[in-house]
């Protein structure tokens, strides 16, 4: 890359950065806020313990439901949150006063906002290891802009902000064969998703298998599982049990969500994760759709740790489904919880690009312009979605653009953008035939 492409690639990261810090919630769902007011009580007063705090003085409040508090084994009243977001928010919170009514869910959703940054940075430098540079600029810039990363990820302090970061990552470190750095950014992903743990299993047991080296898996294991220990070391300290999981349910309890409820409840609810209205990961991003064919036709020149990365988010989807209503709660905007399956789909979708056929050639981009318009226009305006009742039958884009008919036509423009941007790009390959037939 020349010095002025390098000089434009960091404006251009930049003003990403600017777009998301400008976004931030300052309202978010009580989910990421409940983890904001533990890391403020954490960083504030040394104690996670909030027996002496009236919650009716923060600023912020939430009624239906309320803030995800609870009275743990010592009988001390904390939240229930993921390890990984409420120490991530504790950070957030370093310098300021404990006083109930200068709380703020801001500090968190900024530092949320940054996260997601380097998370969309990970994924570019995971990339270009095998596409020319604008064929990985224009993939992280999808992802940056034209996913739930923008509105979720980047939006407030989500476990799926820690989970997206610890996968690109983990893709970043594998594209580089940097085994210990891919299980060290697994394990940072895992404090938010504790079954982030499969997909980190996939990428070491499948890598070490496929190329016949157990040392990989050993290397990447040497540095995730001491996540496990940390994390329940942390649920010790704060809730007083050693379950890794931290504030959500044992184990045996999502077992027996899943065995209470008949085979078509269970594939009715693993369909709302890739198809309802308002939640579905190919509603929501449809370029995925039009890649299906390049991917089929480049899976066996596909580096071997893209293969089990997408493996391995498949595998946390279907566990994903067994565990949680599709839905995934409420006051948000597009998807959350195949967020994961989404970066690890990336790298295979973005190494089959040498592969479109003529339609998908034109298709892509048009579709991929689309969807940056759907995801700006609630990551902008901070929509919070629709209700969990909706999911199924109403979608919050089309929705919008039915109370607002005028948003067709700029939200039109996007996709006749994107076109033109991949156009006025042609002259340098998205990939080379050497980078496309690469193995990792």
């Amino acid at each position: 890359m020349t010095s002025r492409g390098r000089v434009g690639s960091g404006v251009l990261a930049l003003g990403l950065l600017l777009i998301y810090l400008l976004t931030a919630s300052s309202t978010p769902s009580v989910d990421a806020s409940s983890a904001s007011l533990q890391g403020w009580r954490i960083a504030t007063t040394g104690s996670p313990w909030l027996d002496d705090l009236d919650l009716d003085e923060l600023p912020v409040q939430y009624t239906d439901p309320p803030f995800w508090t609870g009275e743990n084994a010592s009988g001390h009243l904390v939240v229930y949150r993921s390890p990984g977001v409420t120490a991530a928010s504790t950070l957030a919170y370093l310098g300021q006063e404990p006083d109930p009514s200068g709380f703020s869910i801001r500090p968190a959703s900024l530092l949320a906002a940054a996260l997601a940054w380097a998370t969309v940075l990970l994924v570019y430098g995971a990339v270009r290891r095998h596409l020319a540079h604008k064929g990985a600029l224009a993939v992280s810039g999808v992802l940056a802009l034209g996913t739930p990363v923008w509105s979720v990820a980047a939006d407030a302090m989500w476990p799926h902000t820690l989970t997206t970061l610890g996968i690109a990552g983990m893709a970043f470190a594998a594209s580089r064969e940097r085994w210990l750095v891919a299980g060290l950014m697994g394990g940072i992903g895992l404090t938010g998703r504790l079954h982030l743990s499969l997909v980190i299993a996939v990428l070491g047991i499948g890598v070490g298998f496929l190329r016949r080296g157990p040392s990989i898996t050993v290397l990447v294991a040497a540095t995730s599982l001491p996540f496990l220990l940390l994390s329940a070391a942390w649920s010790r300290w704060l809730y007083g049990q050693w379950d890794p999981a931290g504030g959500y349910p044992q184990v045996d309890a999502y077992a027996d969500r899943a065995t209470s409820q008949s085979a078509v409840d269970l594939l009715s609810n693993h369909l709302g994760l890739w198809v309802s209205a308002d939640r579905g990961f190919l509603t929501w991003t449809p370029i995925v759709i039009v890649l299906v064919p390049a991917v089929v036709r480049s899976w066996r020149h596909q580096p071997d740790w893209a293969r089990m990365l997408l493996l391995g988010g498949v595998l946390y989807t279907i566990v994903q489904s067994l565990m949680n209503h599709f839905a995934g709660g409420t006051a948000f905007y597009g998807y959350r919880l195949t967020l994961e399956l989404l970066l690890c789909s990336v790298p295979v979708l973005a190494f089959s690009l040498g592969h479109l056929g003529r339609w998908a050639t034109w298709a892509a981009p048009f579709v991929a312009g689309l969807q940056v318009g759907a995801i700006a226009l609630g990551a902008t305006f901070n929509s919070v979605g629709l209700p969990l009742d909706a999911a199924w039958t109403r979608n919050a884009f089309v929705t919008a653009m039915v109370e607002v008919p005028a948003l067709v036509v700029p939200w039109a423009l996007c996709g006749v953008l994107g076109l033109l941007l991949v156009r006025a790009a042609s002259r340098t390959p998205m990939s080379t035939p050497e980078q496309a037939h690469q193995r990792g």
